[in-house]
């Protein structure tokens, strides 16, 4: 990873970097360390600067609590129980195991801040209540869709509100409402406040409010569903919320970002219209 320290500049070149020990000039992976990432994916902020990394390649999340150093290791991992650890699922699939993150979202809208995960491969999202009490390998309070925190499978049970095929990005508004990007299923889904549900931890989250790209059905997926138009999607891709609550998707597939509303009504969340921009 790099770092800039003013990135609008024409022609700026990094001024540090982050997984090869500060060598600009290596792209090598030396195995699991503190002090080396393999296919970073995922990248997110705390409330108090801390940088959060989804290391694709190496089945982790990790902290760094100064990011900005020279020679940056990270201060803690969790998905595996050590830096030199990075197993897909430890052999196991529970609320420690978090193969292929593929992004990260930090809802600052409380303090202290949540963190949530994209465990792409278990179709699931975890959630951590508390960035500040976050420890090497620690277990997520919090998981969306699946039934537990054991399973794994595609749409389980079947294509529902509750259910997730293969998560691609999150992103977190202003109020804590969580956005996923459901791609297996051609469709965001919104979750209002997740950890507001949980009457004790560990939980299992609720199911979704809101769907945006298969018309307002929880239990279709298909791409386009209906034929392309302004209320469908095909594979979502990155996701983005603005200050005033207005969701940005991009829909690669149909070569397009969509710009859907924020609703004016107190807990409402977004508006079901949505409009493709150029």
């Amino acid at each position: 990873m790099l770092e800039y320290n003013t990135p609008l500049t024409t022609n700026t070149v990094a001024d540090r970097v982050i997984g090869q020990r500060g060598s600009f000039l290596t792209i090598n992976f030396n195995g699991p360390k503190a002090s080396d990432l393999y296919q970073p994916a995922g990248l997110a902020l705390d409330s108090s600067g801390y940088l959060y990394v989804a290391a694709y390649g190496e089945n982790s999340v990790f902290q760094y609590t100064t990011p900005l150093s020279t020679v940056a290791n990270a201060n803690l991992v969790i998905g595996q129980d050590t830096f030199s650890i990075d197993r897909e699922n430890l052999a196991v699939t529970d609320a420690s195991s978090i193969p292929y993150p593929s992004s990260i979202a930090i809802d600052a809208s409380v303090i202290p801040n949540r963190l949530y995960v994209a465990d792409t491969l278990n179709n699931r999202v975890l959630g951590w209540k508390d960035v500040t009490a976050l420890s090497n390998d620690e277990p997520a309070d919090l998981v969306i869709g699946q039934p537990d925190f054991d399973s794994s499978t595609c749409n389980n049970g079947g294509v529902s509100a509750s259910s997730i095929c293969g998560v691609s990005q999150l992103a977190v508004d202003g109020s804590g409402n969580l956005y996923v990007g459901d791609d297996g299923n051609n469709r965001v889904l919104e979750y209002n406040d997740p950890f507001a549900g949980c009457g004790s931890f560990p939980c299992v989250g609720g199911p979704a409010n809101l769907v945006f790209g298969q018309g307002g059905s929880f239990t279709s997926n298909f791409p386009n569903n209906g034929g392309i138009n302004a209320n469908t999607m095909a594979g979502p891709g990155g996701i983005a919320v603005d200050a005033d609550g207005n969701l940005y998707v991009s829909d690669p597939s149909n070569q397009r970002v969509r710009v859907i509303t924020e609703s004016c009504g107190s807990g409402a969340g977004m508006k079901k219209a949505a409009y493709p921009s150029a």
